[in-house]
C-alpha cells in the first residue's frame, strides 16, 4: 500500500500528501500506521446507530443484485459485527498510538463542512488559505447533503435494535460519544 502510493506520488510536486478516505482502515489502523508511520488519521464520529445502519444498508445493496435471497437481517448481523470488531481494534490502536489522530464530529461536518475541515487542517498545523476556504465552500455549494435525493434507512430494516447497537459501542461511546451527538 506504501510502496502504491510512493509509485503513484513520484510525478507529484513535492510536500504532496495524500488524504485517503476508507473506513475500512478502522479496523486495521496498527497496520495502516506501520505502514504509514508519518501519516495523520482523521476520525469522523458518527453515531453508531446510523453509522451501523448505513453500512447494513450498503452490504444489503450489494448483495440484491447477487442473491436470490438477500436478507436484511443478515446484513444487519454482518454489518454490526464488522463495525464493532473494527471499532474495537482502533479505540485500541489509539490507546498506544498517541497523537496521529484528528477527531470530527459526523455532525458538525454536516452543519459547516468548511469549518470542519478548518480544524483539521488547524490541528496539522496546515494553513488554510483564503483560496483554499473559497474552493472547499464553493465545493460545499455544488455538492450538498442529498442532493440526489435522502438516503434512507434505519436499524428495525436490518434486524437491529437500538439498545444491541449501543451495548456493542459502548465504550467507543464513553470515549467520544460528545463527537456524535
Amino acid at each position: 500500500y506504501a510502496l502504491q502510493l510512493r509509485v503513484l506520488s513520484a510525478s507529484s510536486p513535492a510536500g504532496t500528501t495524500w488524504a485517503l478516505k476508507s473506513p475500512s482502515h478502522l479496523g486495521h489502523l496498527d497496520a495502516l500506521l506501520g505502514a504509514l508511520p508519518d501519516a495523520t488519521v482523521v476520525v469522523c464520529h458518527r453515531d453508531p446507530r446510523e453509522a451501523v445502519a448505513s453500512y447494513a444498508s450498503l452490504i444489503h445493496a450489494l448483495r440484491r443484485p447477487y442473491a436470490v435471497d438477500a436478507d436484511p437481517a443478515v446484513a444487519g448481523r454482518q454489518a454490526l459485527e464488522r463495525a464493532a470488531v473494527a471499532m474495537g481494534r482502533a479505540l485500541d490502536v489509539r490507546a498506544r498510538a498517541g497523537g496521529a489522530f484528528v477527531d470530527v464530529s459526523y455532525p458538525q461536518l454536516e452543519r459547516d463542512p468548511v469549518g470542519a475541515v478548518r480544524g483539521v487542517y488547524a490541528a496539522m498545523g496546515r494553513p488554510v488559505t483564503p483560496e483554499l476556504e473559497a474552493a472547499m465552500a464553493a465545493w460545499a455549494a455544488s455538492n450538498p447533503r442529498h442532493r440526489h435525493g435522502p438516503h434512507r434507512y434505519d436499524l428495525a430494516r436490518f434486524r437491529l435494535d437500538e439498545a444491541e447497537v449501543l451495548d456493542a459501542f459502548a465504550a467507543y461511546l464513553d470515549q467520544y460519544g460528545a463527537l456524535v451527538g
